[in-house]
């Protein structure tokens, strides 16, 4: 066989085995049904969870109680609506969301504007 073929087959297959691999993808946990002979295998697979149901994974997720609804960045934390949304004490918490607007600048806060 040439072996120009042959790399244009396995080099594809050895892409989506490293992606498989390396990806959280591949994260997942199989559950057997071991019993029988003739009883079926089933798997189920279960990504990282979200707990707030924001998109970002609770392992990546550094304002892991938004509320429902709040549109979120790739932190998992509130972002405004709008580039002009009020964020008066500048702490990167939309006033909408924050129960401390007040914090001096500067000072690290949590996912409410609080300080930490």
């Amino acid at each position: 066989m040439d072996p120009r073929k042959i790399t244009a087959i396995a080099l594809p297959l050895v892409a989506l085995a490293a992606l498989l691999t390396f990806s959280s993808f591949a994260n997942f946990k199989t559950d057997r049904n071991t019993g029988h002979p003739d009883q079926t295998v089933s798997s189920v697979i279960s990504a990282d969870k979200d707990s707030d149901n924001d998109g970002v994974t609770d392992s990546d997720d550094k304002c892991p109680n938004t509320p429902a609804g709040v549109q979120v960045g790739p932190d998992g934390c509130p972002v405004p609506q709008d580039p002009s949304a009020d964020d008066t004490d500048g702490d990167g918490v939309p006033n909408a969301y924050d129960l401390c607007p007040n914090t001096p600048w500067g000072t690290p806060v949590d996912s409410h504007g609080c300080p930490r």
